[in-house]
């Protein structure tokens, strides 16, 4: 017979604090406690032409979920405007 799952102790690791930023509105927001560090735009230089280009917070946020170790050296592919409709006739 299995011992209920109040007799078994559980031991988890602490959970690092988080603060809570009240806006006016009435919505919260979670800060990160000190120590970690906020991320921002970082303006860049293209490898190829020295065009600069912005790596966004949104990229970086990307490139750290991939476990990338490297900031990129050229801009991220944009798509291409749209081609102007043919004429018809």
């Amino acid at each position: 017979m299995r011992s209920p799952a109040s007799a078994r102790s559980l031991t988890l690791p602490p959970a690092q604090p988080l603060k809570i930023h009240k806006k006016a509105g009435g919505d919260s927001k979670r800060i990160p406690a000190a120590g970690a560090t906020e991320k921002v735009d970082e303006q860049m230089e293209c490898k190829d032409c020295s065009n600069p280009f912005t790596f966004t917070v949104g990229e970086q946020e990307f490139f750290e979920s991939k476990g990338f170790d490297n900031k990129p050296v050229r801009p991220s592919p944009r798509p291409s405007p749209r081609p102007p409709p043919r004429p018809r006739g």
